[in-house]
């Protein structure tokens, strides 16, 4: 039976290689309002992409069916908030403004009521509303969307005052941050509460905040490239230089003053992430082809030879093996490609060498 565990271990192994978790909506009657985003083990180019990429308009607009398909037999709060959050993310702000102050005030106190308010106010370029609504979600729930509210308040803050003053970001940041000692235990930044934020809960606030927002603002955008700017230097001492420069980069195209925002007709270029699995695959696939080849060549006169029931067993051997170098040659390759990001693979790599074909 060795055989057909070994099998089945592969299509698992290979399967899990690629697998892709799918983001999730985190709305009213979740355990946590937002979804983590977690760096540790992801290279440049893998933050990079999973930074900048959202649901697209096809998703929420299945969502939004789905929840008019729930206005019985659901909560009517969570149903009918849900359903403004689907609205914001297809972009009827309008709409869903309305659902939400109609919940506050048949029940007033929710925060998941005050926080969508308050983005929704944003979005719809109400800001003075909008801080309102994101400091009362504040004080109902402080440990909201990991604690990085406070940063979306800052935001904010930025964006009142530049109404009032368009240099305001020449001579302030919206983070506050002082950079010119880049040592970790020096930065820190003062939240509206008075309590100091480390540079990894800089790091947490920047990364989450940034994610959300880029879903909804496109280049050029002054403050999404001040951020950007601050993220990179801050990646400067908590990631690597790659890190560091991939976020720079993308500062620089949000930048209104940058030459070097994209145009709607240039080709999308390849990232060297997208190279390496695409040269990772070519070889698989060259290895697989020769590897297969060696082994009818070797062992063609032994199995011509047999009965026809032993040449299928044997010819299955043949390619259980073959698909067992495949895999070791695949994990061990990307594990390297990854810059050794993929660590946790190293067990898998082990375990498929030790089961071996009978």
């Amino acid at each position: 039976m060795r055989f057909i565990t070994t099998f089945i271990l592969s299509i698992f192994i290979i399967g899990l290689l690629y697998i892709q978790a799918d983001a999730c909506l985190w709305t009213a009657g979740q355990p946590q309002v937002g979804k983590s985003f977690k760096i540790d083990g992801l290279n440049a180019d893998d933050f990079m992409k999973k930074f900048v990429t959202h649901e697209d308009r096809e998703y929420w607009e299945k969502l939004k069916t789905e929840i008019e398909k729930q206005q019985t037999g659901y909560p009517f709060m969570e149903v009918r908030n849900n359903l403004a959050v689907a609205l914001i993310h297809l972009g009827n702000i309008g709409e869903a403004i309305k659902i939400l102050e109609e919940l506050e005030k048949k029940k007033p106190g929710e925060y998941f009521t005050a926080t969508n308010l308050g983005t929704a106010y944003e979005l719809n370029g109400e800001n003075e509303n909008a801080l309102i609504w994101i400091k009362e979600g504040i004080k109902r729930n402080k440990n909201s969307h990991f604690g990085t509210e406070w940063l979306h308040v800052k935001i904010l803050e930025a964006k009142l005052a530049i109404e009032k003053d368009s240099d305001w970001l020449k001579n302030n940041s919206v983070l506050g941050a002082d950079f010119s000692d880049l040592s970790a235990e020096k930065i820190s930044v003062t939240a509206q509460d008075g309590q100091k934020k480390s540079l990894t809960e800089i790091e947490e606030a920047l990364v989450y905040q940034l994610h959300e927002r880029l879903e909804f603002v496109k280049p050029p955008e002054p403050i999404v490239a001040d951020l950007l700017s601050d993220l990179s230097k801050t990646f400067s001492v908590t990631r690597t230089p790659e890190h560091a420069k991939a976020v720079k980069d993308l500062a620089v195209q949000y930048s209104a003053n940058s030459e070097n925002t994209p145009k709607s007709n240039e080709p999308e270029k390849i990232s060297g992430g997208e190279k390496k699995y695409f040269y990772l695959i070519i070889s698989a696939i060259i290895a697989f082809l020769l590897i297969t080849g060696i082994y009818i060549f070797r062992r063609n006169r032994f199995i011509i030879n047999r009965r026809p029931e032993v040449k299928i067993f044997e010819f299955f051997k043949i390619f259980l093996q073959i698909m067992k170098l495949m895999v070791v040659i695949i994990i061990a390759a990307d594990f390297v490609t990854s810059g050794f990001a993929h660590f946790w693979r190293i067990p898998m790599f082990f375990q498929i060498i030790c089961f071996d074909v009978p």
